[in-house]
């Protein structure tokens, strides 16, 4: 037992110390025409999947729920073979062995955060990882804030952004933010002003991300939080409403229509491809195209998508994305499933800081396909398993 708790402990802080490192510990794999990533950060969820079946994990109350969100991923994929050919589905199998081993990560941290001193020690944990990450991030703005050059990877040509170790300054904003959420509750629970200024420092990495939907998430998730353990979000609500927008105007705007907070460009680019998602669905509404098979979907009947891109895997946003592949009948599901694990969070000031983080993603997901995005799934995990605590059992 004592060794079982050793190697849960060393995997989590693995997994901590490779968090800030982004996308630049990966290897790129030729697979099918496409470069399919090998992230070192999946790499660890499943060595820790490994671990959990080799040593029988004990498995928590809502495991079923998250077990019946990838059933519902691996319906919708075996039912599109009836869709594509064999040949081409093998690429969206291997995604969907990720969200598996995803789901054995969870219930390594789940066990772990059983007891309070681990809880403890992840959430420090957690602060101090994002700090670093938002570090990283402004080391990358002032040493290297041209990415243009990043095109014949696959990124986009990101300029005088704060984009860190992830080179895309959407995810890249979502982990600040969620950070930032991190440091409110830290600093509503102590008091202590370095709390305070781990908030404003990650609050202001997100606005130099110049991530329109990171700054409208952050915003909005911020409001949550202090509206649930202040009861009373008036007052709150808008001194911070009133920071952001000072804090946006007051913005550098030279360099390009990146750091542009009022661009249109990319509005209509994600209203075509919101609508091009939606057609897709209403091909198949029911049960959509299947797990990770947007783009073959996108080339089949929109007439458009190519393999070598980092995007065409993916929509401009997760609940629409979740629609087109599983189809309306998965996205009950989920959202059933989801409720039902929310249910058992535990009464405590944690629960505040749970609601804000997933409003957080929730928001954000609405403009970026954030909900499926490695770090994003691991904060996830984390969140959710030190507001659920010690219930195991139904």
């Amino acid at each position: 037992m004592a060794i079982t708790k050793k190697i849960n402990k060393a995997l989590i802080i693995l997994l901590l110390v490779m968090f800030p490192f982004g996308q630049l510990v990966r290897l790129d794999v030729a697979f099918q025409g496409k470069s399919v990533p090998l992230l070192g950060i999946d790499f660890l969820a499943g060595l820790a999947t490994v671990w959990v079946i080799y040593s029988k994990t004990k498995k928590s109350y809502e495991f079923k729920h998250l077990l019946n969100i990838l059933l519902v991923f691996l319906v919708s994929f075996l039912l599109s073979f009836a869709i594509f050919p064999p040949k081409l589905l093998l690429l969206g199998f291997l995604y969907l062995v990720r969200l598996g081993i995803y789901l054995g990560l969870y219930v390594l941290v789940r066990n772990f955060t059983k007891s309070k001193e681990n809880r403890s020690f992840l959430m420090g944990s957690m602060l101090v990882v994002v700090v670093f990450t938002a570090i990283f991030g402004w080391l990358q703005y002032y040493y290297y804030p041209d990415l243009r050059s990043f095109t014949v990877w696959g990124w986009d040509d990101h300029l005088l952004r704060l984009t860190g170790t992830f080179f895309d300054p959407g995810y890249s904003g979502l982990i600040y933010g969620l950070g930032a959420i991190l440091a409110y509750h830290y600093y509503y629970a102590t008091k202590s002003k370095k709390y305070g200024i781990m908030a404003f420092f990650l609050a202001i990495t997100v606005l130099f991300t110049y991530s329109r939907a990171s700054i409208i998430a952050l915003l909005l998730g911020t409001l949550m939080y202090f509206g649930y353990v202040k009861r009373n979000m008036k007052k709150m609500g808008i001194i911070i409403t009133l920071m952001f927008v000072l804090g946006s105007l007051l913005l550098p705007r030279g360099g390009g229509a990146g750091v542009m907070l009022e661009r249109t460009f990319s509005i209509f680019s994600r209203l075509i491809d919101y609508r091009g998602t939606l057609l897709i669905w209403q091909k198949f509404p029911l049960f959509g195209v299947g797990y990770n098979n947007i783009c073959f979907a996108k080339q089949q009947i929109l007439g458009y998508g190519s393999l070598a891109s980092h995007s065409c895997f993916g929509a401009d946003s997760s609940l629409l994305l979740i629609l087109a592949t599983t189809g309306i009948a998965g996205l009950l599901i989920i959202a059933s499933s989801l409720k039902l694990i929310l249910l058992g969070l535990r009464k405590s000031r944690l629960k505040a800081f749970v609601y804000a983080s997933l409003l957080t993603i929730l928001v954000h997901s609405l403009f970026v396909n954030s909900l499926f995005y490695s770090w994003v799934i691991v904060w996830m995990i984390f969140t959710l398993s030190l507001g659920l605590g010690t219930k195991l059992k139904s």
